[in-house]
Order: C-alpha cells, then structure tokens, then sequence
C-alpha cells in the first residue's frame, strides 16, 4: 500500500485521478522559446492537469516533460510553458498567407515582405527550425500588428541572418560569443562555412537558464547540503588545464530515464489499488529524479550553470536509436543513462564514436556488451563487492574464515575472488594469520560448519549464496544449532539480494551479526542528511527513499567534477575525494578500454542491539575492550 499512496503523492498521477474539472480558456499569451513556441498558461484557482491538457489538447506526460516543476504539484499562478501544435490555418484580417515554395529561404521570405527576419519568425515560430515546401506563412499586412509570439531579450538563441562579406570572426564579436559556441549551436557549420541568406542560432550571452523555485523556508537547507558535500581534490596535477572561470557555456547533460509517464497517465485510482504493483516502477525512477532536480537547483544557486535536458526512455531500443539520431546529443557534455541493459549498450557505441562520457545509475560494467572507455559504472559488479569484502574482512584482528557454498560453479568463482584477494592482503601483511576453511553444505551440512568454528577466533562464516530457498532454511536454522556456541564469536556475510527476501527471521539476522556488502548507507543522525530529509518533504510533500538520496548525490558529484576539470574527467576521478550523503565513488578500471567501475562499498552489519551499521563502527567497541 506504501507504493500505492507514492504514486498519489506524486503530483502528475495524483491528478490523473479528478474526474471533475473547471472551464479552461486558451491563452493568447505565444512565446519563442529556445527555438520552439509556446502557449505561456498562467494556473487558474480550480484548474487540473485534466482540464488544461483538454484544453490544449496536449498529454500529461507531454506537459510533464516540459515542465518539471509539476512534480512539485499544481498551484495557481504558476505559469506552464504548453507547445503549439501544427493547426490548419485560420484567416485572419490582418495578416496574408505565403506558401513556401522549392528553394526559398527566410530570408529571401522576409526581403520580399520588407521584414526583418526576426520578425517573420516571430510571426511563425515553427519556422526557425527550417522551412518545408508548401509551409504557410504568416504575413503581417500593410497596417502592422502587433506579434503574438514575443520574441524577448532573455531568449536563449538570436537567429541571425548571414549578409555579403560577414565572417565567423565578426559575428563572434558583434555578438559577444566565442567562434566555438557558433559551431556548438549549428552542427555542419565549421566544415561548410557562412552562406549568405543562411539563418544560424546565436547563443544568447545574457541568457540565464530557467531555475526551479523551491518553497523560500527549505532553500538554505538544500544550498547548506550542497555545499557540504562538493568535493575536495587532492592532487591536480594531471588535470589543472580546465578553467571553469572561463568557460561561458552551461554544461549539457542529457538524462535517459523510464518515468513510465505514458502508462501510468491514464490509471484509475480504482484499479491502480487492486494492481499497485503494476505502476510502481514508474514510481521508483520519480524518485531518483526527485532527487536529481533538488541537486541540479542547489547547484545552480553556487553558480554551476547547467541546461537539463530529460527524455522519458524505458526498453524500447527503437525509440533510443531513432532519439540519437538528432545531432544535438553530439553536442551534450554529459548522458545520465539509460537505465536498461539494451539501451546502454545503444548509448555506449554512441558515447565512444563521439568522445561523451555516459554514467550508468543501474548496470554493471559486465552486463554491458559494448563496455568501453567512456562509460562509468555507479553499481559495484558482484567481482567487486566479493574482493572489496575481502579486503575490508582481511583488516580484522584473529581472523577465522569459512567458505560454505553448495557445490554450484558460480559460488565457487566468488570464493576464490575472496581467496585470491586474501592472499594478497598476507603478502602485503606477513606479520597477519588468517585461517581459512571450506564447507560444501550439501555434503557435511551445518556439522561441517560448527566443526570449523574456533573458540577465541574471529569467525566469520561467507556465504556467496544467492538461492532463496537455501539461504532462507539456513539462516532461519542455524542459529538454534549454533546459539550455545555464541561465546565463540560468529558472523555471517551473505549477498546483498539477501534484503529481498521475505520470510527471514530478523532477530536471527541480529544474533548472527549479519555483514552485508553494500555501496549505499544512510546516516539519519548525520546533519546533512537531516537537512535533506528536510528539504525533501517540504518540496515533494513525502519522504526521500535511499534512490532520492541517490539521485541527489549522483547528480551533485557529477556537476562538481564538470566544473572541476570540465567534460573530459574520467581520467581525473583517482584524484577526486569526496563525501557525500549516502555514498562515496572511487572510480578504477581494468584496462585501458574498458569502463570505469565504483568500486565503494560499505559491509553492513546487523548487531545484537538492533543497529545496522558500518562495519567500521561495529568494531570500535572491540578495540576499546
């Protein structure tokens, strides 16, 4: 039911379910927006989701991605940015029509009419994306109207008219803006040069990008939790040549996320409780991007000047291939996803053809078939939570180890990763003993295991089971054969799909100090995690699950890097020490092709007094004895 009141606390599908809603009048107010028009729709008092969509006869999930403060709920005089959609054209007395013909520029279009370029476009927003043969025209008639689209000063792009003898030089200087930033914007322009009558995009210098407005009482709270956990770097050395200072152009991140927007748009609230959990994973990706547009706000506030751009991608490869056929992803600094095995891989060829570096929320480095040097892998891959684990067990003080594992292959790969990384510990330590046992459990069963425990050792029985029906009857059996053992110490590490299953006693859990490897841990007495919290509930109305933390962190660490030593940094990550809300990364790779790979972790651990807690906090009451 917890999903259930998630998905009506978000507001896009908590409006979904108003059956009733107040007449809705079509603004008159048009703007040009980064090249495309917009109705600008202030909120009426009563007016839904429902009614204005009816209205403009636009989708939910259309509206949402245009405009993301929705996730902060409907409120009147709130103003939503609505597209224009193509429509027939209507005669009106004030203007004549032109239809495009083969070969016609605007601005041979405007010369003709004695207007000014500029003004044509703002006539007929469509057409600053290029024109197409038997396009109509607006044309203002000899008494001058007033345009109904404002093309205003703050406008992100000016689009200029190339004349006779003008050069890429002197637009840059009449403009305020580097040569770069030109090419940037008009993809083909550096190989073909200027071409008289040919309309190329501006960047704006004075543009500022849009910021969300977060409730006044929570701000300093998020700005305080951004500031603590930008990073701190040791070392420059390899990477001093990047100077945010600088660097005039806002960092171009696109974000592929399943939000499901066009499957849970049209649930009813009826049938969403009897079959909750057919809408929840839409509801599990909200969070995460909750979280990211808290981050990218706070960050914009300390000055990072960063343009969002979110594209709702789930399974389907067609729609991710037909997407990055658009030059504008050529062009972007950063790709957060996509969060599904076969898109990445799409991504991956893409990002390596094109020198981007992709961030991979979900997937594991050995899960990606077209793994290479620009991808970067946030979940630890099973090789590396095993050696990790190992490396943090080896540090312990009287060592006893025991394997136990059913025979299968896969178990038996994972035990010799913690062999192999113990061994090395001991070389590197000849000064430490650390016993170590094996247990096949199908043959000598939980005899086999109290046989290999040892009085006034550390004992520390590994488990790399991943079978639920096993790891169920084990743990729900051998603490009743072992309890008069427990003044010998016991410990139990298990996998971290262990916390999925139902049916564990958890005070079992407790009395055998379960250690669990994980790269996520949330300190709730911690005050920037408190601040959050805070944060958190006064802008989305709920509370932050550990993917809104995420989010949040992901999306702070990787604007700090950018502006730190801008988009090519992964070579730069060893450098970087960070501390952040619920994590830490610490980036390596294998090899000179392949990705990088987060190889932080926490063990942890389920003490007797009902505490989870890092293994490092579990043992100080040790060391104090």
């Amino acid at each position: 039911m917890n999903n259930l009141i998630r998905l009506i606390l978000v507001p896009l599908f908590l409006l979904i379910s108003l059956i009733a809603f107040s007449q809705v009048d079509v603004s008159k107010v048009k703007k040009v927006i980064d090249g495309k028009s917009y109705y600008m729709h202030t909120v009426a008092k009563g007016e839904t989701l429902y009614g204005i969509c009816n209205a403009y006869t636009i989708t939910k999930e259309e509206l949402a991605l245009e405009n993301a403060e929705l996730f902060n709920g409907l409120q009147p005089g709130m103003e939503l940015k609505i597209p224009v959609k193509d429509a027939p054209y209507v005669e009106d007395k004030n203007f004549t029509v032109h239809t495009v013909a083969k070969g016609e520029t605007l601005y041979g279009i405007a010369k003709k009419y004695k207007l000014d370029v500029n003004e044509l476009v703002s006539y007929n927003p469509e057409a600053a994306n290029g024109l197409k043969i038997d396009q109509k025209l607006r044309i203002p008639k000899e008494n001058k109207v007033t345009p109904d689209y404002q093309v205003t000063k703050d406008a992100k792009y000016i689009f200029h008219v190339v004349e006779r003898q003008q050069t890429l030089y002197s637009l840059s200087k009449q403009y305020e803006v580097t040569q770069e930033q030109i090419f940037n914007e008009n993809p083909g322009l550096e190989q073909a040069g200027l071409k008289v009558g040919e309309v190329i995009k501006i960047p704006n210098p004075h543009y500022a990008p849009p910021k969300l407005v977060f409730p006044t009482d929570s701000l300093p709270e998020v700005i305080d939790t951004a500031k603590q956990v930008i990073p701190v770097v040791v070392d420059k050395k390899p990477c001093e040549t990047f100077n945010y200072k600088e660097y005039n152009k806002p960092f171009r991140i696109a974000l592929f996320i399943p939000l499901y927007l066009g499957k849970n748009s049209g649930v009813e609230v009826k049938k969403a409780i009897k079959e909750e959990e057919k809408f929840y994973p839409g509801t599990i990706f909200i969070e995460y991007y909750e979280g990211i547009l808290l981050a990218v706000d706070s960050m914009r506030r300390l000055g990072i000047n960063v343009e969002l751009n979110v594209y709702d991608v789930a399974k389907d490869s067609s729609r991710m291939e037909e997407l990055l056929k658009n030059d504008i992803f050529k062009q972007v600094d950063l790709i957060i996803g996509p969060f599904y095995e076969k898109n990445l891989e799409i991504v991956s060829e893409f990002a390596l053809a094109n020198n981007i570096t992709v961030v991979s929320p979900r997937a594991v480095r050995t899960d990606n078939k077209n793994d290479n040097s620009r991808i970067l892998y946030l979940n630890p891959s099973n090789e590396v939570l095993m050696r990790e684990t190992a490396k943090k067990l080896a540090s312990r003080e009287n060592l006893n180890l025991i394997y136990v594992h059913l025979g299968k292959e896969e178990e038996q790969k994972m035990i010799t990763l913690y062999k192999e990384e113990i061994d090395i510990y001991l070389a590197e330590h000849p000064e430490k003993t650390i016993t170590h046992s094996a247990v096949v459990y199908n043959e000598k069963g939980q005899k086999g295991i109290t046989a290999s425990l040892i009085t006034g050792k550390d004992n520390v029985v590994i488990i790399p089971a991943i079978d639920r029906s096993f790891v169920l009857s084990f743990l729900n059996s051998f603490y009743p054969s072992v309890k008069d053992l427990l003044k010998t110490s016991v410990s139990i590490v298990g996998m971290p799909v262990w916390t999925r299953y139902d049916n564990i006693e958890v005070e079992n859990l407790h009395d055998l100090q379960l250690h669990l490897p994980e790269s996520s841990y949330i300190d709730y007495k911690d005050p920037g995690v408190k601040k959050f919290i805070k944060t958190y509930r006064a802008v989305y109305k709920t509370e932050p699950s550990v993917r809104s933390f995420q989010g949040f962190d992901m999306m702070v660490y990787f604007l700090s890097v950018l502006r730190e030593y801008g988009k090519d940094f992964q070579d730069c990550l060893g450098d970087y020490n960070t501390q952040l809300l619920h994590t830490s990364y610490k980036f390596t790779k294998e090899s000179e092709t392949s990705g990088y790979e987060n190889r932080f972790i926490y063990i942890l651990v389920y003490d007797k007094e009902y505490n989870v807690i890092p293994m490092e906090d579990f043992l100080k009451p040790v060391e104090k004895k």
